[in-house]
């Protein structure tokens, strides 16, 4: 491998090779503590708001509007569980059966498989999303997580839809929350797979949508080629795209304190090229020691930011 680079960026240490990337909290540890902090971080007021109103530029101000946008928002993060009916097991290889077995309440209900969809999906999408465009700089063309209404969805969907000003590229994320990234890597492995299908769709149901909010930034220089172009194709010719993104992120239980250990294991990640476009990879690990913990603490976190921003009106 080649050398490491350490970069310190808010409260985490951030180690990176070669398009690979592993964020460390500074007080990394399996207490409470460790848990609150990294909910703070994410869930902080500015943060959560830039995310709802699709502005990185927005500053929190207390506010009635800003508060009941907070506490909408919140609601995206602790409504109940989804269910995705007939799930069925033939399609993925027994690795894949085994792993969703591990990281998904399944249930069987008059001869049909369903996967109960909790928040885990949606917390890992929107911390994703901050790390794009706070540590990358990216712009979120739009907030995926609000899109996350349809009961059907798969569980295999792109989950952030970015634009790099900087690249010119657009970039199509998959993130996982996972007890270990072995398991998440084999998760994205399998999203990855008909991924040029995705792509396709993505650019049918979200990026030509008139009905979307967008990213002005985006729209300023592509919205002439959305409202002609049939498919991404079409659309990747007409735009001189000669490149896209792939983000990849994998937040897992601990295995290690070595970032390096990590690093190596992000590696295993295939680097195909897709729609005949170079293709770069942001591949990144974010070790949160232990999954049901976090989770645990975030959602009595959630409660409390709940009833203050209700009460704050």
């Amino acid at each position: 491998m080649t050398d490491i680079i350490k970069k310190d960026f808010d409260c985490f240490n951030v180690y990176s090779t070669e398009g690979n990337y592993s964020f460390f909290h500074i007080e990394i540890e399996d207490t409470e503590d460790f848990y609150k902090k990294l909910f703070y971080y994410f869930f902080d007021e500015n943060r959560l708001l830039q995310y709802a109103e699709n502005n990185f530029h927005l500053k929190f101000e207390k506010s009635d509007k800003n508060y009941a946008t907070l506490y909408k928002n919140l609601r995206y993060f602790i409504d109940e569980k989804f269910l995705l009916e007939n799930f069925d097991y033939e399609v993925f290889d027994e690795t894949i059966e085994k792993i969703l077995k591990e990281e998904y309440t399944i249930e069987n209900k008059v001869g049909k498989n369903f996967i109960r969809i909790d928040k885990f999906g949606k917390v890992g999408e929107y911390i994703f999303s901050t790390i794009l465009a706070n540590y990358f700089k990216f712009d979120c063309i739009i907030p995926k997580i609000k899109l996350t209404t349809n009961y059907n969805m798969s569980v295999f969907g792109i989950d952030t839809l970015f634009y790099s000003s900087e690249n010119n590229i657009l970039l199509f994320g998959e993130s996982k929350v996972s007890k270990s990234i072995q398991n998440g890597i084999e998760l994205i492995k399998t999203s990855l797979k008909d991924y040029e299908s995705q792509i396709n769709n993505e650019f049918l149901l979200t990026l030509s949508n008139r009905t979307l909010n967008c990213n002005p930034k985006f729209l300023e220089k592509f919205k002439q080629h959305i409202d002609t172009c049939i498919n991404f194709d079409e659309f990747k010719n007409c735009a001189n795209l000669e490149a896209i993104g792939i983000p990849i992120f994998i937040a897992h239980s601990s295995e290690s304190n070595d970032p390096e250990y990590y690093l190596n294991e992000l590696i295993k990640i295939p680097k195909t090229k897709f729609c005949n476009l170079d293709t770069y990879y942001y591949s990144i690990s974010l070790p949160i020691v232990n999954k049901d913990k976090m989770m645990a603490v975030f959602t009595a976190e959630m409660k409390i930011k709940e009833d203050l921003y209700k009460d704050a009106r």
